[in-house]
């Protein structure tokens, strides 16, 4: 999810653990290790590829950010002493914050790579867009309430009851937002069934598309992928008994042929799971993440080779990123219309 999603969650996470001892300090305690997994961004690997590919693996790794928390507890234990939080409490609040960032990412497309080193699996359940409102507002206006409301408790008499009220509203804040989550879990499973027969009428089996949510999860993006074509189209729960309606794209995967061994284009069919399209542009073969974006505004996008028209052989190159997504007005309008 977004980094400002993140950072919420983590706030929220560390005021239902810790707040009662710490008040409106766990928020900002949450909120600045909630957003340390995905400081992984910083660092420079040796290509486009494998900065794409490379975040949310070990930095997101369940037993890497376990090991961080008990560091993080040793380092801080005599402040939460100073506090009275026992060491317990605090691993436990510190654990959670850092845990929950990348068990959210994996509700989203992208590929969160959990267990690493054990397995380097992205996990990508794609129930949930990347940037949702509605899962981060709950949480957000309760993060505010708490805080006008905590800063107050010191110089009440009823303390203790205040601060009970200030964890009720957070609780209640992030019940929300997990319960939305589990709600675009649902509605996953439900647009997955409904499309199956629109695929299975194209001949393409379970494994060869995806249902991809927008924000609201509203309306869904399908998209499906065969050996020489891809398909696009959009369900709107707002629209059941609208019939499904494909889009279809050539892609040109025999440019990839001669870089079958080159490591950075087999390590792209990996990660996306073989949802993928293949471009020749201006002499560039380009290499397109399907499953984030719309068609012809895709948020991945790299050059990987070089085609020689003369020869008609492509040489590799090392891959570079495209210029980043950039909303065409008019195809917005068109995708708005479709829910």
């Amino acid at each position: 999810m977004d980094s400002v999603t993140q950072a919420v969650l983590g706030a929220s996470v560390a005021y239902v653990v810790g707040g009662r001892v710490l008040g409106t300090r766990a928020l900002a305690i949450g909120a600045i290790v909630g957003s340390l997994p995905d400081l992984d961004v910083l660092v420079p690997y040796e290509d486009a590829v494998e900065n794409f590919t490379y975040h949310r693996s070990w930095s997101h790794s369940y037993l890497v950010l376990s090991a961080v928390a008990v560091c993080l507890a040793l380092s801080f234990r005599a402040w939460f002493q100073h506090r009275r939080m026992s060491f317990r409490h605090a691993f436990l609040m510190l654990w959670l914050v850092l845990v929950t960032h990348p068990l959210l990412d994996s509700f989203t497309v992208y590929g969160t790579q959990v267990f690493w080193p054990v397995s380097d699996f992205p996990v990508a359940w794609g129930t949930i867009f990347i940037i949702d409102p509605l899962f981060t507002l709950p949480m957000l206006i309760s993060i505010v309430i708490v805080w006008k409301r905590d800063r107050r408790i010191p110089r009440l008499m009823n303390a203790a009851k205040s601060r009970g009220a200030c964890l009720t509203t957070m609780r209640l804040g992030l019940g929300i937002s997990v319960g939305y989550l589990l709600l675009t879990v649902a509605l996953f499973c439900y647009v997955t069934t409904s499309v199956q027969p629109a695929f299975a009428a194209q001949g393409i089996d379970r494994e060869r598309y995806m249902v991809l949510p927008a924000p609201g999860s509203v309306l869904w993006r399908v998209i499906g992928r065969q050996s020489d074509h891809y398909l696009e189209g959009f369900h709107s729960l707002s629209k059941p008994d609208r019939e499904l309606r494909f889009m279809y794209f050539e892609t040109q995967d025999e440019l990839l042929e001669p870089l079958t061994d080159y490591e950075p284009v087999e390590r792209l069919k990996w990660f996306t799971r073989g949802f993928y399209a293949t471009n020749l542009e201006s002499e560039a073969v380009i290499v397109s993440d399907l499953r984030m974006g719309v068609e012809a505004q895709y948020v991945f996008r790299f050059e990987v080779g070089r085609y020689d028209a003369a020869s008609g052989e492509v040489a590799p190159l090392t891959p570079t990123v495209l210029q980043r997504f950039q909303p065409n007005p008019e195809r917005m309008r068109w995708v708005l219309k479709q829910f």
